[in-house]
Protein backbone atom coordinates (compact mmCIF):
# COMPACT_ATOMS: atom_id res chain seq x y z
CA UNK A 1 0.00 0.00 0.00
CA UNK A 2 2.93 2.35 0.72
CA UNK A 3 4.08 1.65 -3.05
CA UNK A 4 0.80 2.14 -4.49
CA UNK A 5 0.29 5.78 -2.22
CA UNK A 6 3.99 7.21 -2.76
CA UNK A 7 3.37 6.68 -6.43
CA UNK A 8 -0.33 7.87 -6.60
CA UNK A 9 0.78 11.07 -4.84
CA UNK A 10 3.91 11.46 -7.21
CA UNK A 11 1.80 11.56 -10.35
CA UNK A 12 -0.34 14.02 -8.08
CA UNK A 13 2.56 15.99 -7.69
CA UNK A 14 3.16 16.24 -11.69
CA UNK A 15 -0.09 17.30 -12.23
CA UNK A 16 -0.34 19.98 -9.67
CA UNK A 17 -3.65 18.22 -8.08
CA UNK A 18 -4.78 18.78 -4.82
CA UNK A 19 -5.06 15.29 -2.37
CA UNK A 20 -6.83 15.28 0.56
CA UNK A 21 -5.53 12.66 3.69
CA UNK A 22 -7.65 11.53 6.35
CA UNK A 23 -6.11 10.59 9.68
CA UNK A 24 -6.91 9.58 13.28
CA UNK A 25 -3.20 9.81 14.43
CA UNK A 26 -0.61 12.42 12.97
CA UNK A 27 3.06 12.87 14.23
CA UNK A 28 3.63 16.44 13.75
CA UNK A 29 7.57 15.95 13.80
CA UNK A 30 7.98 18.24 17.17
CA UNK A 31 6.62 15.37 19.87
CA UNK A 32 3.21 16.54 19.32
CA UNK A 33 0.10 13.87 18.21
CA UNK A 34 -2.88 15.28 16.36
CA UNK A 35 -6.27 13.47 16.41
CA UNK A 36 -8.20 13.86 13.50
CA UNK A 37 -6.85 16.00 11.22
CA UNK A 38 -6.59 15.81 7.51
CA UNK A 39 -3.28 16.62 5.55
CA UNK A 40 -4.06 18.24 2.07
CA UNK A 41 -1.14 17.96 -0.17
CA UNK A 42 -1.25 20.53 -3.03
CA UNK A 43 0.96 19.59 -5.86
CA UNK A 44 4.26 18.26 -4.47
CA UNK A 45 4.17 19.88 -1.16
CA UNK A 46 1.98 19.76 2.76
CA UNK A 47 0.04 22.98 1.84
CA UNK A 48 -2.38 22.51 5.67
CA UNK A 49 -2.71 19.62 8.36
CA UNK A 50 -5.92 21.15 9.94
CA UNK A 51 -9.26 19.22 11.03
CA UNK A 52 -11.53 19.37 8.09
CA UNK A 53 -14.91 18.20 6.40
CA UNK A 54 -13.48 17.23 2.83
CA UNK A 55 -13.93 14.37 1.25
CA UNK A 56 -11.00 12.65 1.49
CA UNK A 57 -8.69 10.50 -1.34
CA UNK A 58 -7.25 8.43 1.00
CA UNK A 59 -8.90 7.29 4.45
CA UNK A 60 -5.74 6.57 6.57
CA UNK A 61 -7.68 6.17 9.81
CA UNK A 62 -6.85 3.62 12.00
CA UNK A 63 -2.43 4.46 10.99
CA UNK A 64 -0.04 6.44 12.18
CA UNK A 65 1.22 9.39 9.67
CA UNK A 66 4.36 10.92 10.02
CA UNK A 67 3.96 13.62 7.03
CA UNK A 68 7.12 14.85 5.67
CA UNK A 69 9.29 11.96 6.52
CA UNK A 70 10.59 9.75 3.20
Amino acid sequence: MKRILSLTLCAASLCGQTIVIQTSTLLDGRGGVLKDRQIIIEGSKIAAVAAGKAKPAYDLRGLTVMPGWI
